[in-house]
């Protein structure tokens, strides 16, 4: 499943709940609805499926849409979750949704502080992601400069640790920062990245 924050724009802000009846129909592949399992009603599996377009629709000028376009919506439930027993128990409605998307190229990240030291002690940072925690302090608006700063914590054979930190450039508030972890997929390299002249390798 895919989770995405959608870019706000003017005409979400003044949505009404029965403009999204009145939305165009959803391009592939999301343009055919009834593929789309699941409990809820075959027009709301539609509007689903149209409001999803729109949100993610090409050409639109959003943060990664051009792999957002490419989700595909496959299931659409409403549950009934009993809280409690007998006479006190409460009854809570919980919508479930399920969307796929293959991974491309265009997904994948390669870069960061931990290749600087990997160039300094010969050995190899790149690696699968395992865990990535992130906060966002403060909006960026339209036109901000984004100064990013990568600070390596750990690297060692089993495990890479960096902290990541977004700032304003010009005001130098901090807008978001993470701490990702990374299992190295080759424990050390001693061919693809080496140490420079006169560097010793460090022993982490």
């Amino acid at each position: 499943m895919v989770l995405r924050h959608f870019h706000i724009d003017a005409f979400t802000l003044t949505m009404r709940l029965d403009d999204l009846y009145s939305l165009p129909r959803a391009p592939p592949p999301n343009d055919d609805p009834s593929t789309i399992r699941g409990n809820v009603s075959a027009k709301h599996k539609e509007i689903l499926a149209n409001i999803l377009g729109w949100k993610t629709r090409p050409g639109k000028k959003a943060f990664g849409n051009g792999a957002a376009f490419k989700i595909k919506l496959v299931e659409a439930d409403v549950i009934e979750n009993v809280m409690g027993e007998g006479s006190e128990g409460t009854t809570a409605r919980e919508a479930r949704i399920a969307a796929e998307v293959t991974v491309e190229d265009g997904m994948l990240n390669g870069f960061g502080a931990c290749f600087c030291l990997g160039l300094a002690t010969g050995m190899n940072p790149d690696g699968v992601s395992t865990s990535m925690e992130v906060k966002w302090h403060s909006p960026a608006p339209v036109g901000t400069i984004l100064r990013m700063v990568g600070i390596s914590l750990t690297m060692t054979k089993r495990s890479t640790i960096s902290r990541a930190e977004i700032y304003d450039k010009n005001t130098g508030r901090l807008l978001v920062s993470l701490i990702h972890s990374v299992a190295p997929v080759e424990h050390c390299s001693k061919t693809s990245i080496k140490p420079s002249a006169g560097q010793a390798s460090a022993r982490l």
